[in-house]
């Protein structure tokens, strides 16, 4: 359908821009047409998908939809890697902590996932955004500096960045 193909292209247009530290004024616009309110509060989750990207973020948005939230998702290149980036006004039930925790299965278990700062606007949304990138981008490093502890699975958490500690 041609409403749901435009409605995509802006929503390219409107992560190119934030992920490349773009927040003017024509990305508040951008943001409008996809229906976010001028002061819209707003925080970015991003991990590496368990399946494939455009599953994950599927998942992603009906689980923040079935908490009452909104969400906006896309694809981001990582190194070799392709991260999805998840960015939410928390309405209803949709708060940093519950989203993180309940789309957690939806990344890979091996992979961090982190978890921008709570922010407002446009450009709130495009400072979220890269704390979220930023953070994947130093895991590795921050991985390679902790001991292994043996267990059946890996320890997983959701880096609160807002107060500093997960």
């Amino acid at each position: 359908a041609p409403g749901i193909a435009a409605t995509n292209r802006v929503r390219t247009v409107l992560f190119e821009c934030l992920f490349n530290h773009l927040a003017d004024e024509r990305v508040e616009s951008l943001f409008t047409i996809l229906g976010f309110e001028h002061d819209f509060d707003c925080y970015a989750i991003a991990g590496y998908p368990a399946r494939s990207a455009a599953r994950t973020a599927k998942e992603i948005e009906k689980i923040v939809a079935d908490f009452g939230g909104v969400c906006l998702t896309a694809k981001r290149p990582i190194g070799n890697s392709t991260a999805v980036v998840a960015l939410i006004r928390p309405v209803g039930a949709a708060t940093p902590e519950i989203i993180c925790n309940t789309i957690a299965p939806s990344f890979a278990a091996d992979r961090p996932i982190a978890l921008g700062p709570q922010r407002t606007g446009a450009d709130g949304a495009m400072r979220s955004i890269q704390a979220t990138l930023y953070c994947l981008q130093a895991a590795p490093a921050l991985a390679a500096t902790v001991p292994v502890t043996h267990r059946r699975r890996p320890a997983r958490t959701c880096v609160d960045r807002r107060r500093g500690r997960p």
